[in-house]
């Protein structure tokens, strides 16, 4: 049975207002790279949901465990501290990039084994699980083409690439995140969930035309949004705020 220090360990950052202010409570999956403190600020946000922040094994304050590369095998652990943590309240998934997968699937597996369904499903910055990535950086290309990835997607400080020892670390992780990232096989998966899809205007990987697709992975309900910005629009404080503006409406 699950104790109160593994959902801790899982979810290590929310919301901390009291708990009769929340009508709901959205569970936040970060992108390749990132880590459970990547939505941290979304925490401090007087809102009535709670921001309940994933972080998986190997990651940020889990950095000592070992990490999966494999999200298979974290389907059911996940979904499982998630029901712990909401008990009979109502939840919302949000992800952005590979937390638009990982969200995606997550959803899938909470309706098809567990027999429960999020009220709702947000995604930003990915193609549609059926949609193959042509532009992306894939595990078996070179560190300077992720290099090159991470200067077009332009959520890296610049100092970082001046500094080649820090860079090689940092490429270390991401490959183990992209590896992750490419354990998502589309097997005709689709959800009877609605799915709002969040799209940057200068997100070139995932424009409003190619996050429209999402459309083809429920038989509920698709709203789709378009901000400005690029691919890290959710996290630049120039647009964070009309980000969650949009959450908490939907």
């Amino acid at each position: 049975m699950m104790d109160s220090l593994n959902l801790k360990k899982w979810f290590p950052f929310e919301s901390q207002q009291s708990e009769h202010h929340y009508l709901d409570t959205v569970f936040c999956f970060h992108h390749a790279g990132g880590i459970a403190a990547t939505y941290r600020k979304w925490t401090i946000e007087s809102a009535p949901v709670k921001f309940v922040c994933i972080e998986l094994p190997g990651k940020g304050v889990r950095r000592k465990e070992e990490f999966v590369d494999d999200f298979n095998l974290l389907f059911d652990p996940l979904c499982e501290v998630i029901l712990k943590k909401v008990g009979d309240g109502r939840f919302v998934l949000y992800g952005h990039s590979m937390g638009a997968a990982a969200a995606f699937y997550t959803a899938h597996r909470l309706a098809e084994k567990y027999q429960q369904k999020p009220l709702k499903l947000i995604v930003s910055g990915r193609q549609a699980p059926n949609e193959e990535d042509l532009i992306g950086f894939k595990t078996y290309m070179s560190d300077d083409a992720l290099v090159r990835e991470l200067k077009m997607h332009k959520g890296t400080p610049p100092e970082v690439f001046a500094n080649r020892e820090f860079l090689e670390v940092i490429i270390a992780e991401l490959r183990k995140d992209y590896k992750l990232n490419e354990s998502f096989v589309y097997r005709d998966e689709q959800i009877d969930i609605p799915i709002i899809a969040h799209a940057a205007k200068q997100d070139y990987g995932a424009t409003a035309e190619i996050m429209a697709k999402w459309a083809n992975m429920t038989t509920n309900s698709f709203v789709i949004e378009e901000f400005a910005g690029e691919h890290f629009f959710v996290l630049e404080e120039e647009y964070r705020d009309r980000v969650i503006e949009a959450v908490l409406r939907e």
